[in-house]
């Protein structure tokens, strides 16, 4: 590898790799120490709310954009303070307890997901300058492989931390590590395309104008929408899954997440990102969705036969992180080839609202649905979901996109 592709490839692997180990904080980190508390599963299912700033973070975008841009070591400045911003929200959580203050938690995890979801744009969009156009596969798949990384160090290591050296400890580390980001943020390169310098009102017309646009590509919102929804329906509920029906303990779902979890996504992205360079992205999503039905469809044998389950839930999360390795790696390339340099926040901030929305909404839907029908209706709810999705990608990319324009 060339030297001078050497450098970027570093930091935009340190970025993601702390983008990954904070987004599970407010989400899945967040639940286990819910349940692990008592809290209750309608509890629980709030959680998903915290989202929506994910949603509409496009709102905000092209201010993020405008800042970025109007010189060029506003980008680095940016995430630097981000990092104090998620650091303080963590430490937030390290002096409140789920039992006498929910809402307070909830408030410094809604803060963590609002500045999360402007730095993951912020990084992305990053991702975009500081590599070359013919370097874009592989730094999506260096990318996604220490961000799979990040997620599964807080999810395993972090729970199996929390476990044995109690909840306020585990934040205070994270918070303590997001200071030493913002630090060495400051050292990072400040890209080797320099963006183009626009007005505010500029950005913002530009990202009217880009938003009409998408919006009226119904093909491609609705592949936005569908593509990971049964993947947001059984994370959304998996701890919940794990430790109320399964009966296991939060140091057992940090092993599973830890090593199983681990190998799973990091055998997916780099499976992935290399056939990505050889195959066309639509077949490759279409397969992933179907192995996707597969996978939900053995978390509801779970429901029917629990012998063994702690053997049969390592294959399934190994095999669902696999995954989402390899959704990751070919829909991280697919949004690339589609960004505008010129408002690259707004663009990621865009689709990502758009795919979160499932994410968002799954919470107190599936705490209603597993109160009325218990486990094994959830988890048939997440078959239907899966196979919609597959059905409803297949038919959107064949009716948009031909092999040759999608590669």
């Amino acid at each position: 590898m060339q030297d001078e592709i050497k450098q970027p490839l570093i930091w935009v692997s340190i970025l993601a790799f702390c983008s990954g180990f904070v987004l599970l904080i407010p989400s899945q980190i967040l639940i286990t120490w819910l349940l692990d508390t008592g809290c209750s599963i309608e509890h629980v299912g709030r959680v998903s709310l915290l989202l929506i700033p994910s949603m509409f973070s496009f709102l905000w975008a092209p201010w993020v954009d405008y800042i970025a841009q109007k010189q060029k070591n506003h980008r680095r400045y940016f995430l630097s303070v981000n990092f104090i911003c998620l650091a303080v929200g963590i430490w937030g959580l390290s002096i409140s307890d789920p039992k006498t203050s929910y809402t307070m938690v909830l408030l410094c995890a809604l803060g963590i997901v609002f500045v999360s979801a402007t730095q993951d744009h912020l990084i992305e969009a990053y991702r975009l300058f500081v590599l070359p156009k013919d370097h874009y596969a592989t730094g999506v798949s260096v990318s996604l492989l220490a961000f799979r990384v990040g997620v599964m160090l807080s999810g395993g290591v972090g729970l199996i931390f929390a476990a044995n050296y109690g909840w306020s400890t585990a934040f205070r580390l994270s918070s303590i590590m997001m200071i030493g980001m913002a630090m060495l943020m400051l050292m990072a390169p400040n890209g080797r395309v320099e963006p183009v310098a626009f007005s505010l009102r500029e950005h913002i017309r530009l990202s009217k104008k880009y938003f009409l646009q998408t919006i009226q590509d119904y093909r491609f919102i609705a592949v936005l929408l569908t593509h990971r929804l049964s993947i947001f329906w059984i994370e959304a509920m998996l701890p919940a899954f794990l430790m109320r029906h399964l009966g296991m303990g939060v140091e057992d779902v940090g092993v599973l997440y830890k090593v199983f979890g681990v190998v799973g996504l990091l055998i997916g992205g780099g499976v992935l990102a290399r056939l990505v360079k050889q195959c066309s992205l639509v077949v490759l999503i279409q397969w992933l969705l179907f192995f996707q039905v597969l996978i939900c469809g053995g978390f509801y044998c779970l429901t029917v036969n629990t012998l063994n389950a702690f053997s049969a839930v390592a294959i399934l999360v190994l095999a669902e992180c696999m995954l989402q390795g390899g959704i990751g790696a070919v829909s991280g390339v697919w949004l690339m080839m589609r960004a505008d340099k010129s408002i690259p926040a707004f663009c990621f901030s865009l689709w990502y609202g758009l795919a979160a929305f499932g994410r968002v909404i799954v919470g107190p839907v599936a705490a209603w649905v597993i109160d009325g029908y218990g486990w094994d209706g959830f988890m048939v709810a997440g078959v239907v979901m899966s196979i919609l999705s597959w059905r409803i990608c297949v038919y959107q990319f064949a009716a948009t996109y031909s092999v040759q324009e999608a590669t």
